[in-house]
Parts: C-alpha cells; sequence; structure tokens
C-alpha cells in the first residue's frame, strides 16, 4: 500500500477543551442539583421537628390543663385559680 504524501499518521480530533467545558458544566450542574437537594431536605426536616414539637407541646399542655382542671388532691385549693 501507498502511503498518501499529505495525510498526518492520526487524524486531527477535535479540539479537546470542549470536552473539558461539556464535563464541567455537567460536573457543576449535578453538585448544584445535590446541593439545592441537600437544602431542602433540611429545611424540610427542620419544618417537620418544629411542626411535631408545636404538636406535641399543645397534646400536653391541654393534657395538663385537663389534669389539672379534674385535680381534687390535697392541695386542690392552690389550682383552684386556674
Amino acid at each position: 500500500m501507498k502511503k498518501r504524501a499529505n495525510r498526518e499518521k492520526f487524524a486531527k480530533r477535535s479540539n479537546p477543551s470542549i470536552y473539558f467545558l461539556l464535563w464541567a458544566t455537567f460536573s457543576a450542574f449535578s453538585i448544584l442539583i445535590v446541593l439545592l437537594f441537600s437544602f431542602t431536605q433540611n429545611v424540610m426536616l427542620k419544618q417537620s421537628y418544629k411542626s411535631e414539637i408545636a404538636y406535641n407541646l399543645a397534646a400536653n399542655g391541654k393534657a395538663i390543663r385537663q389534669e389539672l382542671e379534674n385535680y381534687t388532691g390535697v392541695e386542690y385549693s392552690a389550682f383552684v385559680r386556674f
């Protein structure tokens, strides 16, 4: 076989910097998605904890008030003011 005179041994590939830019863009986008997801999960967990605490305080407060209203023990007169 004859070698062609003006042909390079390896064909010139496209500029590799475009692949780096694509990789960097994809990586940055992926990291951004993960960070947004973790931030929203953190906020949602805080909100759920706050609502759970508020619900428990309300339920326990109602139970305590009910116990105080139904109390007829030794120091009953101290609780009559409530």
